[in-house]
């Protein structure tokens, strides 16, 4: 049992050697490329700048889904009944944890609670739930000591900056052979086994190979993304200068205004009229001038409401309900439904990518300790699923055919160490169908 276990992790974390030469896949997108990095597609470092640095709604969606992804806790399980935990390692919410049992203080326990010196488990998730969101790709740094009782097994995760992460193929035989952080005019090369990948769909298929990263949310709503930025930057610059722009001129065609009476209107104006200081302020003047209107306001351009479009937008590209993010009053019921919607339609998934690669991470304890070893987080913790984690238990308690502790176990209760918790109470007042006809028969 143990040898098996132990073959099957090497298989899974070992990178085998010459086993593509023939793979027909590898040949069609990756032939070109031997000890060359990818390029990476678009401009990820736009992303982050103009994007959730320089944009509010972006930046407050990707919070949204970042901190509620990151609300939930990880935990550490030892696998006793392979075959039990199979049946229900997809179960939307593994109520039952069948075939698990939860394990403490070991050496994977601590490095799921604190990844890396400088980050909580918190901080950790959420700077790759950042990081996916806004660029397609989240990078894990995993350093493994090359000496001592930890050697070759992850005793630091660290989330690597993806708008500078690229990848470096090696042709045929390995499509990925490292990994590349350029920082300016430092450049760190990673192993491919040092690095755990996460990313989004990229359909963009080439011999470039962009398919090896993931698609950008934003990348779907760039041109949203730009029209909302100078919408905001309009807005600011109408605020900034009272309302709409407009010329100054003589009042008299016979008294034109000469360049040094110009330049001096346009200091009072910079002084006296510009800025949320001198909103509306009244000023006067001996001269003869007059206005001419040359724009509209923010009003009459519906730049408000464009940018209010422009938002419900983004939360529709990256699986938000536009109700989370409106000014104006929703209901409590709206609401609600929204939030559950962004857990199970977004963040969900997300957390699932996430456990993966944390499972991948614990392959290597497996290894070292002989022991197989499960993280998951804890559904439970969403207060939005609480609702249909009432309707289970509801169900669990009808559901005669699981034990007395299973149904502990479900609810967040210890198991209780007495031999009649384990065992099935059948109701006893059940009969066969065949037997009823019989006692027809019989009346």
């Amino acid at each position: 049992m143990l040898m098996n276990l132990i073959q099957r992790i090497k298989a899974a974390i070992l990178p085998t050697q010459g086993s593509n030469a023939g793979n027909k896949y590898n040949q069609s997108l990756f032939s070109y490329f031997n000890g060359i990095f990818f390029n990476i597609p678009n401009n990820p470092r736009a992303y982050v700048r103009n994007g959730y640095q320089g944009n509010p709604d972006v930046f407050a969606i990707i919070n949204i889904i970042a901190k509620k992804a990151a609300s939930v806790p990880f935990y550490v399980y030892e696998v006793d009944n392979k075959k039990s935990f199979n049946r229900i390692k997809n179960n939307k919410f593994n109520l039952l944890k069948k075939g698990l049992t939860e394990v403490e203080g070991t050496d994977l326990n601590k490095l799921i609670a604190r990844p890396n010196e400088m980050q909580s488990q918190q901080e950790y998730i959420e700077s790759l739930v950042s990081f996916l969101e806004i660029t397609g790709n989240a990078y894990s740094y995993k350093f493994m000591p090359e000496v001592g009782r930890n050697k070759g097994v992850p005793t630091k995760l660290y989330p690597l900056p993806s708008q500078f992460t690229q990848i470096i193929g090696s042709g045929t035989f390995e499509p990925i052979s490292a990994y590349k952080l350029q920082i300016g005019n430092q450049e760190i090369e990673f192993k491919v086994n040092e690095v755990n990948h996460i990313k989004f769909f990229n359909p963009d298929y080439n011999v470039s190979g962009n398919q090896l990263y993931g698609m950008s949310p934003l990348m779907a709503a760039w041109e949203t993304v730009s029209s909302s930025n100078e919408g905001t930057r309009a807005k600011a610059k109408a605020f900034i200068n009272g309302g709409a722009a407009g010329l100054l001129f003589s009042g008299d065609k016979d008294a034109m205004l000469d360049g040094e009476q110009i330049s001096k209107i346009n200091q009072q104006i910079d002084t006296k009229l510009t800025g949320a200081d001198n909103y509306k302020r009244i000023v006067a003047t001996n001269g003869i001038v007059d206005y001419k209107q040359i724009g509209m306001s923010p009003a009459d351009l519906e730049i408000i409401k464009s940018i209010g479009a422009d938002r419900d937008t983004l939360c529709r590209v990256f699986g938000v309900d536009p109700i989370l993010m409106a000014t104006d009053s929703a209901s409590y019921n709206n609401k609600e439904m929204a939030y559950k919607g962004l857990v199970t339609n977004t963040v969900i998934p997300i957390l699932n990518m996430i456990r993966g690669m944390f499972n991948e991470v614990a392959l290597y304890y497996s290894l070292r300790d002989g022991v197989e070893y499960y993280i998951d987080y804890d559904a439970q913790a969403f207060p939005e699923m609480q609702k249909d984690m009432e309707k289970i238990v509801a169900q669990m308690k009808e559901s005669w055919w699981v034990t007395p502790n299973e149904k502990r176990t479900a609810m967040n209760y210890d198991r209780i160490d007495e031999a009649d918790m384990d065992r099935i109470l059948v109701p006893t007042n059940l009969i066969y169908l065949d037997e009823l006809g019989m006692a027809d028969k019989a009346l």
